[in-house]
């Protein structure tokens, strides 16, 4: 039997990047696919009119659904730490908005868990859908090694490890450093999860697929992250 499961979701809308469409397909395909004990956790990071007028409509289809605004335009990295704070079960999942949960994705992230702990008899901090088809294997540990690590668009979060690494610095991804703010700090986390004595997992046969690129409509590396104005994320607002 699946545990009750918080399933966060943050999004972002606003033209000339439109982003509907996935929030749509991706909450339908959880609908169709997940055992009936999940509760929406969605973060609106500051879509216009047209975004919030649409999440606002996807959140009333579900009356356990939580709704978070942002003031301000915040990217991967805070939204997601926002959202985190309002979980209130032993696991969580964190999604990007493009990706598709296919049949038994939830259940086999829950068993490669409980695999992963029992071969190991050490506590799992997360593990991370990264479905390949060509890949033999059904999960692997991820070492301390910045090129190897779980991406962050799909993962089942240990919330005792994330409150061990919020009560170490005060936020579980690192809101601190400007080149974390969208991309990077997936990897950095899972860096200091290792370290703190947690396992993090990637799961090959859990059936999510990522299309990339798509949750917040351009990729930040490409543009001044100053420019962004995410500078303020740091001013303590959300």
């Amino acid at each position: 039997m699946i545990p009750k499961t918080d399933i966060l979701i943050t999004f972002r809308s606003s033209a000339p990047y439109r982003t509907e469409g996935y929030l749509r397909d991706l909450v339908d395909s959880i609908v169709a696919n997940t055992p009936k004990c999940y509760r929406f956790i969605f973060v609106d990071d500051d879509c216009d009119d047209i975004g919030r007028a649409f999440v606002d409509n996807v959140a009333n289809e579900f009356p356990t659904s939580l709704l978070i605004r942002t003031h301000l335009q915040h990217w991967f990295t805070r939204a997601t730490n926002i959202g985190l704070r309002q979980v209130r079960t032993e696991r969580a999942i964190a999604l990007n908005v493009d990706t598709f949960c296919g049949h038994g994705w939830l259940e086999e992230l829950y068993e490669v868990w409980a695999e992963v702990e029992k071969q190991s008899n050490m506590p799992v901090g997360l593990v991370g859908s990264v479905r390949s088809c060509e890949e033999a294997r059904r999960w692997d540990l991820t070492p301390n090694a910045s090129f190897n690590y779980v991406t962050g668009h799909a993962w089942m979060l240990n919330m005792k490890a994330v409150q061990h690494v919020i009560t170490a610095r005060g936020s579980f991804l690192d809101e601190s450093r400007l080149d974390m703010a969208h991309i990077r700090s997936d990897v950095e986390v899972c860096l200091l999860l290792n370290k703190l004595g947690y396992l993090t997992v990637r799961s090959f046969k859990s059936h999510v697929d990522h299309f990339g690129g798509k949750s917040w409509g351009l990729s930040l590396p490409t543009v001044n992250a100053i420019e962004l104005g995410y500078l303020n994320v740091l001013d303590g607002k959300d």
